[in-house]
């Protein structure tokens, strides 16, 4: 049993014979860079979700001193809303009960509808188009800065930020066509992978900013 705030129950010592031993923490006033890995099956993101539970139990004055967010790639962590009924026997043996938990759950514009025909309480959110420097449109893209695709990449979110404070990737396209230094077969790949981009329905010119994203004392 947790005697001191600030530290997080993730499970138990698991013996060779198969007995439990004592529990396991990790506390939460100092920084720490974990590696979750394992084969398919193994538990990564269950383990993930613990952690969610566990920040979320905190006491408020511990959790005001966090902002968590869970990019969740799978779509499963929604299900942390709701108490957990049917395993209701086996979190019994930890000696706790099925519950559900405050989250912010968000998802891009073009899918609230579907979760919330599902039953499922979601709000919208895309990121602003300039929030993101040619660094990170050339990360995203897996492109070299110093590439063809890269240069051009580059050169055309520098040329908006320089004129604008807010831009859409539609414009970004538009920069992009009227760009009469780049290649054609180049330009038409850029166009690509912003077209690709802006069909995932995650960023907007009117987006929020990516610090919004954190939220103190929520996770989101």
């Amino acid at each position: 049993e947790k005697k001191l705030g600030g530290s997080l129950n993730i499970g138990r010592y698991y013996a060779l014979d198969s007995s439990l031993g004592s529990n396991v923490n990790i506390d939460i006033i100092h920084p720490h860079i974990v590696l979750i890995c394992g084969k398919r099956g193994y538990g990564k993101s269950h383990t993930i979700g613990v952690f969610i539970e566990e920040i979320a139990r905190l006491e408020k004055k511990v959790r005001e001193n966090l902002g968590v967010v869970v990019f969740d790639t799978l779509g499963i962590f929604w299900t942390t809303q709701f108490p957990n009924n049917a395993e209701a026997e086996n979190l019994n043996r930890w000696s706790q009960v099925p519950e559900g938990f405050d989250i912010n759950l968000l998802v891009p514009k073009k899918f609230v509808e579907e979760y919330k025909n599902k039953g499922i309480d979601a709000d919208s959110f895309s990121i602003r188009v300039s929030e993101l420097s040619s660094y990170h449109w050339c990360q995203l893209f897996g492109v070299r800065a110093n590439d063809p695709l890269g240069i051009i990449l580059t050169r055309t979110v520098l040329k908006m930020q320089s004129s604008s404070t807010h831009f859409s990737i539609a414009e970004l396209l538009t920069c992009i066509q009227n760009d009469t230094r780049g290649d054609s077969t180049v330009k038409d790949a850029a166009e690509n992978f912003l077209t690709m981009a802006d069909s995932w329905g995650v960023f907007d010119k009117d987006g929020i900013s990516i610090r919004d994203l954190v939220r103190r004392g929520t996770t989101g």
